[in-house]
């Protein structure tokens, strides 16, 4: 915690306030590359399981995952369909083992999101709160999204523009429910270079969607 900037540690600090009083907001965690979102996903989760919490790890590709305290893909956490459509389900019953855990965890961090079509995200939420009983977005469970839409967008084979904006988060019935933190401090330039400076201001202004 103490190598978090004053960014990082507010985000910290908001996330594991919501998670300990069972708010159950979800967060969207935006920031470029070397913002060291990846350093601020795993600070939270060694901070929540030092104090005996269930937390999930996961992230859209299995590179990104693989920088995650205990973290796997998004798919094989929680069997997400491959084929998958607006209505659908996770591959597990409120009955197995899987839906146990997910029913007593209390933290879901996950990774890359911007990259995955937004009918994952919400097949998860779909299925959370089946087996949670619940009617709160991830069956009330605290949620980090984290990535940067200035990078990968959901792949949609031979799909034009209009069609892979729609296939994004922003566009999900979920984002309305979605606090946004944001990460603006690229902690790999020298900010002491100008040069490097107006590239780090460069990133931040590219336009998102």
């Amino acid at each position: 915690i103490d190598c978090l900037n004053n960014g990082q540690r507010n985000a910290c600090n908001t996330i594991t306030s919501s998670m300990f009083q069972n708010k159950g907001n979800i967060f969207f965690l935006n920031g470029g590359a070397g913002t060291r979102k990846t350093l601020l996903y795993n600070t939270i989760a060694l901070k929540c399981r030092s104090l005996g919490h269930i937390v999930v790890t996961v992230a859209s590709s299995r590179i990104a995952s693989l920088l995650l305290i205990g973290g796997r893909t998004t798919h094989s956490t929680f069997s997400i369909p491959l084929d998958v459509l607006e209505n659908s389900l996770c591959g597990f019953t409120k009955q197995a083992l899987q839906a146990e855990l997910f029913r007593e965890t209390k933290l879901i961090i996950w990774d890359e999101v911007p990259m995955q079509h937004r009918h994952c995200v919400e097949a998860v939420d779909h299925t959370l709160r089946d087996i949670r009983d619940s009617e709160k977005p991830f069956g009330g469970i605290t949620v980090i999204l984290g990535g940067d839409f200035r990078q990968i967008l959901p792949v949609i084979p031979k799909g034009i523009r209009e069609q892979i904006v729609n296939a994004s988060l922003r566009h999900s019935v979920l984002w309305k429910h979605i606090h946004i933190l944001t990460l603006d401090l690229n902690m790999r330039l020298n900010h002491g270079d100008h040069e490097n400076a107006i590239f780090a201001n460069f990133l931040i202004e590219v336009t998102i969607l």
